[in-house]
């Protein structure tokens, strides 16, 4: 990314194929692989480019993140990045 907000942030790309038998993220040219290690004062933003042309998929995207013993599984949205709006998934609601 560039100057200004968000200046200087690393991107880690990934594309899922979401007609594939059992979706898996494939990192694109230029990225690192998972897992991606982060910090408050070394924020990075995750791309995930999700596409289907043979089936109607519905789907979600969870993160699970770390920290020492502490885990937690966080539901991720809509990025505003030229995303498309998806149905929530059942759970979570």
């Amino acid at each position: 990314m560039g100057e200004g907000c968000g200046g200087g942030v690393g991107v880690h790309s990934y594309d899922l194929d979401l007609d594939a038998a059992r979706p898996r993220p494939v990192v694109t040219q230029g990225s690192t692989g998972l897992p991606v290690k982060v910090s408050e004062g070394d924020p990075e933003v995750i791309e995930v480019t999700a596409e289907t042309t043979s089936h109607d998929v519905s789907w979600y995207l969870e993160l699970e993140r770390s920290s020492g013993n502490r885990k937690r599984v966080l539901p991720i949205g809509l990025g505003p990045i030229g995303g498309r709006a998806w149905e929530p998934s059942p759970f979570q609601r």
